[in-house]
């Protein structure tokens, strides 16, 4: 055989496997053919309270070619709501009874329909609890919400999302629930800047004053001799190197100081609350 055949021949193989290879690497990769639906979920509200309900709606949305080739679909569009396939987050959170979405803690929720293989748009929900009139921020992230100095505030009142939480469960009463508020909103206030400790170490004043009129001079003894709001929060507040170091910071730069003391007919006037609106549960 002549080199010139065998060459010949060599170029015919390989140009064989080379066009293999390309229809393998075609065939690999099929595009995916399309279910002819597209699904549109909507609900009444985004933001609910625990233990209380919505209305869910998933319309089913038919291309022509779909609607030719399957006997059972008469018209474009169709409420499937009672045939789709849930996806939830968080199911302990929420349960859905054909058009019927119930809360059932408070959380955000991200849900989704599912209907002939094709899934409909995600839809957010905000399940929040309401504690004497008080709507709760989200329990925040806990990593991101230690990643800064003063953390997450959602609602922006001044108190870190984690610790109004707390305070909301661990007392009872709106007024306790308040001077605890102040607690925190004060140390929010010494912490942002340190540096500023003979500016805004009044706040801790007033907040330390509050709490004394509702310990010896309120009659109703909601908040008794046993309890320290300041002591009690404080762990919770500085639990962090960074806020601690804060925290240190801020006593530093008031050593060395002279602090006269406040008349305790004054002391109620340090409450930056109003107990009447608070007792109707208007806490704005």
């Amino acid at each position: 055989m002549s080199l010139l055949k065998l060459f010949s021949i060599l170029v015919v193989i390989f140009t064989l496997m080379i066009s293999g290879c390309s229809s393998e690497d075609e065939t690999s990769t099929p595009e995916q053919p399309s279910t002819g639906v597209t699904l549109k979920l909507t609900v009444d509200t985004n933001a609910l309270e625990v233990d209380t309900n919505t209305t869910l709606k998933v319309v089913a949305t038919y291309d022509q070619e779909l609607m030719s080739k399957a006997s059972d679909i008469n018209s474009s569009t169709e409420d499937v709501t009672d045939k789709v396939e849930w996806i939830i987050n968080d199911k302990d959170a929420l349960e859905i009874k054909k058009h019927i979405l119930h809360t059932k803690k408070d959380k955000l929720i991200t849900i989704q329909a599912k209907y002939k293989n094709t899934l409909s748009n995600p839809v957010t929900i905000e399940i929040y609890k309401v504690i004497n009139g008080h709507r709760l921020p989200p329990e925040p992230d806990e990593t991101l919400n230690n990643s800064t100095l003063l953390g997450i505030d959602s609602n922006n009142n001044g108190v870190r999302d984690d610790v109004e939480r707390w305070i909301f469960v661990e007392y009872d009463h709106p007024i306790v629930q308040a001077v605890a508020m102040q607690n925190t909103r004060a140390f929010q206030i010494i912490l942002a800047d340190p540096s500023k400790a003979r500016e805004t170490t009044k706040f801790m004043e007033n907040q330390t004053d509050c709490e004394l009129y509702y310990i010896f001079q309120d009659p109703r003894k909601l908040i008794t001799r046993d309890m320290d709001l300041y002591k009690e929060s404080r762990p919770l507040i500085l639990n962090t190197k960074e806020r601690n170091r804060a925290y240190y910071e801020y006593n530093q730069a008031l050593s060395g100081g002279v602090y006269p003391g406040r008349d305790r007919n004054t002391h109620k006037t340090r409450c930056d609350f109003n107990e009447s609106k608070i007792l109707l549960g208007d806490w704005e």
